[in-house]
C-alpha cells in the first residue's frame, strides 16, 4: 500500500507516512527505553488513532521475542475480556520478526467524552539491534481497513542506525 503524506519518525528508528490532517498528542516515556507516540485522526468518516511504542518496547533478545510480546498481549486482553485474534508472523521489510493479532473492544478514544467500539490491529516487530515497537491502529467498528490510521500502519519502516537519529 503506497501512503502519501507527512513523514514522521514517532521514535528513535521507525518511520511513519501520515496521510490526511493527522494530530500528533505529547510523547510520553511508559518505561525504560520507552517511548509513545499517539497519532488521531479526527474525521467524522475516517477517524482514528495509531499509537507506536518503541524503541524497546518489549524486551528483544530472543528468536520468539515479537511471538512472545503478541502472546502476552493476547492474555492481557483476554483477562480484559476482550477476544483478539490468534498472533500471526508476517514478512515486513527491515524487520526481523514481525506479529500481527487484531481484536474489537470499547474504549473511549483520544479526544472522545463517550465510549464506542472500535477495531484494532497491531504489529509487534523487532529490528536490528534489539529494537523493539509496537504499532497498533485503531478505527471504527468494521470500517479500520479504510481509516487513515490503518494506512499509516501499513507505512511503517524501520530505519538503520545510520538512517535515523541515535537512541
Amino acid at each position: 500500500m503506497t501512503v502519501s503524506g507527512q513523514t514522521v519518525e514517532p521514535v528513535t528508528g521507525i518511520q511513519l507516512t501520515l496521510p490526511g490532517e493527522a494530530q500528533a498528542l505529547k510523547p510520553e516515556r511508559v518505561g525504560d527505553g520507552r517511548a509513545q507516540v499517539t497519532y488521531v485522526w479526527t474525521g467524522e468518516d475516517d477517524w482514528g488513532y495509531l499509537v507506536v511504542e518503541g524503541p524497546h518496547s518489549f524486551g528483544a533478545d530472543d528468536q520468539s521475542a515479537a511471538k512472545n510480546a503478541a502472546n502476552a498481549e493476547r492474555q492481557r486482553l483476554i483477562a480484559a475480556l476482550i477476544t483478539p485474534s490468534e498472533p500471526k508472523t508476517l514478512e515486513w521489510d527491515g524487520i526481523t520478526q514481525c506479529v500481527q493479532m487484531t481484536w474489537n473492544q470499547r474504549t473511549v478514544p483520544p479526544g472522545w467524552s463517550q465510549e464506542t467500539s472500535v477495531d484494532a490491529i497491531a504489529l509487534f516487530c523487532v529490528a536490528e539491534e534489539d529494537r523493539a515497537y509496537t504499532v497498533v491502529a485503531y478505527g471504527a467498528r468494521g470500517a479500520l481497513e479504510n481509516a487513515y490510521a490503518y494506512a499509516a500502519l501499513c507505512s511503517a519502516m524501520v530505519l538503520g542506525r545510520d538512517e535515523g537519529s541515535e537512541g
